[in-house]
């Protein structure tokens, strides 16, 4: 999906208008199709809605919206900011008749207990704080009380969708429905408090290349690869992996059982001597020997093709000489993660000698912070920071909406994946997803794209039966396949 600004999306819709491809009714009724799938697919989502629509071209989502919700069952209740008589209508029978049954400001309900609140009040069209009624009912919306579940349309009423300036008052979504595109202003770090989780809403329409993507499964799914016949174990990908090390041998574990279901055909553990038993009897499937930072480094981590580096090493002398010896006697595509990270902001020279070959890197805020000798305040300027230095590398800035840029200087946020995810080995094992994908063949930028999306959607498949709030890393690994095959599934359609 493309990350276009109001206006960028704004002149697409006009000219498929013009050209008569799509009709304004048309793409409304696509939008309004978008949101009311996730609003049946959200189970946690109250049945009961209270819609704030606008006098313009958002408001009629939401009304059109409320009126397909209402026919299905929902409790609705709405509430316009102007009298029908001056409202930019369009004419579709769902529009209109919800603009008879809905409320007039200030005339207002009174909702009691869990309801979901959905904000259709600004548009593209308003510039700068809210004012007049909108801002009256914004504020009212804001008092309504914690156990109300939060749905902006498109993007939050208050919310600069070019800069994601935060103006007051403004909607503080749980989830923001973007409809056509993503705008730029809902992906600045600063603004998260107000858009909550992003859902791409597509339109049938021929989008311009944009410098941002943001990517969803249907986008990955284009450039998953059938596996070719006459394969073996070592054809398919041998993934070499240093982790581990006293008292964090589990982030040695996740990421080697990540890499095998990503496909891997062979994974081989170099890990500290003292955890090197413990180790052996933890997957049967993968083969483990110790490595010593003053001895010579085994012949299969010298021969691999692919080195995943970092998971729970630690930051010792040690480690840090080991990390040394790969910059200097290996040739391998590399995945460099954890404490790796930290090891190489310690060695900036070591930068160099590695990304004279395909490099991935995966920080988290800490870790990219370590990296570039600052604090973090936005991601994507930090990222593209990194990137002017160090531009034949391929960055994974984890987060929200983990955020790619390859070596071109292209920029893709994630689409997949939910809050659940922030606990402790997952980054283990989206390094071993990653790690995995560059040893089957895969470029460093598709190949970090792809299991970033992958990784999240495996995350989203592993709570349908539990609950985000108790998601562990394993439990991600274990919905690996499952997610792979919607992919497979995707590309093939």
């Amino acid at each position: 999906m493309k990350i276009l600004s109001t206006a960028g999306i704004r002149e697409v819709e006009a000219r498929a208008i013009a050209s008569g491809t799509a009709t304004a009714a048309g793409l409304m009724e696509v939008a309004v199709a978008g949101c009311v799938e996730f609003f049946t697919t959200r189970h946690d989502l109250p049945r009961r809605v209270l819609v704030l629509a606008g006098k313009g071209h958002n408001g009629n989502d939401a009304l059109l919206l409320a009126s397909v919700l209402r026919e299905r069952g929902w409790v609705v209740e709405t509430l316009l900011s102007d009298a029908p008589s001056k409202r930019t209508g369009i004419d579709l029978e769902g529009v209109r008749s919800e603009e008879r049954r809905a409320r007039v400001w200030p005339d207002r309900p009174a909702p009691r207990g869990k309801w979901t609140v959905v904000d259709g009040l600004l548009g593209s069209g308003v510039s700068g704080a809210p004012r007049g009624k909108a801002a009256e009912m914004l504020q009212w919306a804001a008092g309504l009380g914690g156990d109300m579940c939060r749905v902006a349309l498109d993007f939050p009423s208050g919310l600069d969708p070019e800069t994601g300036a935060v103006h007051k008052p403004c909607f503080t979504a749980d989830w923001t429905l973007a409809i056509g595109s993503v705008k730029p202003g809902c992906l600045v770090d600063a603004a998260r408090n107000h858009t909550g989780r992003l859902v791409g809403i597509s339109l049938p329409l021929d989008l311009p290349d944009s410098a941002e993507d943001f990517v969803l499964p249907r986008d990955a799914a284009s450039w998953v690869k059938p596996l070719p016949s006459g394969l073996h174990k070592y054809r398919k990908g041998e993934v070499a992996v240093w982790a581990g090390s006293p008292g964090m041998a589990g982030a040695a574990v996740l990421a080697t059982r990540a890499a095998l279901r990503a496909g891997a055909g062979v994974v081989r553990l170099f890990t500290h001597p003292d955890v090197e038993a413990a180790l052996s009897l933890a997957t049967p499937e993968i083969m483990v020997q110790a490595v010593h930072p003053d001895g010579p480094l085994p012949e299969k981590l010298t021969a691999a093709g692919t080195i995943l580096a970092g998971p729970g090493v630690g930051r010792t002398a040690g480690a840090a000489t080991l990390l040394r010896r790969f910059a200097e006697e290996t040739r391998a595509s590399l995945l460099i993660d954890a404490d790796a990270l930290h090891l190489l902001a310690a060695q900036p020279e070591l930068v160099g000698l590695f990304s004279a070959r395909p490099c991935v890197l995966t920080p988290h805020s800490g870790e990219l912070a370590a990296l570039t000798g600052g604090a973090i305040g936005e991601r994507k300027a930090a990222v593209e920071n990194w990137h002017r230095k160090n531009p034949r590398t391929t960055l994974v800035a984890k987060g929200p909406n983990t955020l790619v840029v390859d070596p071109l200087g292209r920029i893709s946020w994630n689409g997949t994946g939910h809050p659940g995810m922030a606990t402790a080995g997952m980054g283990d094992v989206l390094s071993g997803v990653i790690a995995a994908l560059l040893a089957r063949g895969y470029a460093p930028e598709t190949a970090a794209r792809l299991g970033v999306c992958w990784h999240g959607r495996a995350a989203e498949l592993a709570v349908q039966s539990g609950s985000e709030s108790n998601l562990t890393a394993g439990d991600v690994t274990g919905a690996l396949p499952a997610a792979w095959r919607e992919m497979e599934a995707l590309s093939v359609a």
